[in-house]
């Protein structure tokens, strides 16, 4: 079983430069280190980067696999056998925390090849903090900030995907598009602060059902939206479902919340304003029946 070391402060060492660089297969000269530099300044995304400093420290070191993590992120490369010699250093700068990153070994590290591991991390840190906030900001863009569902951005970026994949699968999907009956009176009412508890619960729920969450999404007020790759009964036992779930919920319960549903399925010829108002007038026909419903559109093409 391999041993692990957990890291301490590099400048603690005292190594000569030119001993560092006699312990590696390649010396990591000037031309490396600026190399190394601009690979790592040419990307924003925190994988490309990892598997950029994976491959340059295979040059000097005898890596054999890392995997770097933070909250519920986990980038891995190369082999992470447990009978390797492993460094584990937590990545920060100043009080900001950017994740743990532990590299496999296939022998134990010198203490100046410990030093030069950490001359590259040195070079890592602040273009991975800039990917991760970069990747960071990109995620809050499609986020919805009241609910935490995807937001119009991300709908619009979801459907052109489920296109192409039903174009080149020769498949389908279908758009659901839900608004909560009665919900203008709670704001008019109660005022926002009851609203916006009202669309919290409400999305808890939609979260809290079986299919895939990225296809879930807030456009504004009491709007939601699901796109789902299913036909049109797995599309009728989700809406039962998510109608069962608001039917037993204490305060939308307490609120005489319920929802109504409009139900449209993409066909060749569809684009998302087409696909949008066969939607909204199936929405709008369960409506008119007497709401806490779902109604079909039509197919209208071939």
């Amino acid at each position: 079983m391999g041993n692990t070391w957990f890291a301490y402060n590099p400048f603690e060492f005292n190594c000569d430069s030119k001993k560092v660089e006699s312990t590696c297969q390649q010396p990591m000269d000037s031309l490396t280190r600026n190399n190394l530099r601009n690979q790592l300044q040419r990307s924003l995304k925190p994988e490309s980067l990892l598997t950029v400093f994976y491959h340059e420290i295979g040059h000097c070191l005898p890596i054999s696999g890392l995997v770097f993590s933070r909250e519920e992120e986990v980038y891995s490369l190369g082999k992470l056998s447990s009978d390797c010699f492993s460094m584990r250093q937590e990545l920060r700068i100043n009080n900001q925390v950017l994740g743990d990153l532990e590299c496999r070994f296939s022998s134990d590290l010198s203490l100046v090849q410990s030093y030069l591991w950490y001359e590259f991390i040195e070079m890592l840190t602040y273009p991975l903090r800039n990917a991760l906030e970069f990747q960071q900001m990109k995620q809050l863009a499609l986020k919805d900030t009241l609910t935490g569902l995807f937001n119009r951005n991300k709908f619009d970026i979801a459907f052109q995907e489920a296109v192409n994949q039903s174009q080149a699968q020769s498949g389908s999907f279908s758009l659901l598009v839900f608004d909560l009956d009665g919900f203008k009176l709670i704001n008019d009412t109660y005022g926002h602060q009851a609203g916006d508890l009202v669309l919290n619960t409400f999305a808890q729920i939609l979260q809290g059902t079986s299919y895939a969450l990225e296809q879930v999404f807030r456009f504004g007020g009491d709007e939601f939206t699901i796109l789902h790759d299913g036909d049109k009964d797995e599309a009728q036992a989700i809406v039962a479902d998510i109608q069962r779930l608001v039917k037993e919920n204490s305060l939308l319960e307490k609120f005489q919340i319920s929802c109504s549903i409009g139900h449209a399925r993409y066909q060749a010829g569809d684009d998302m304003d087409s696909l949008f108002e066969r939607a909204d007038l199936a929405l709008y026909r369960a409506k008119k029946n007497g709401k806490n419903c779902l109604e079909l559109s039509p197919c209208v093409y071939g």
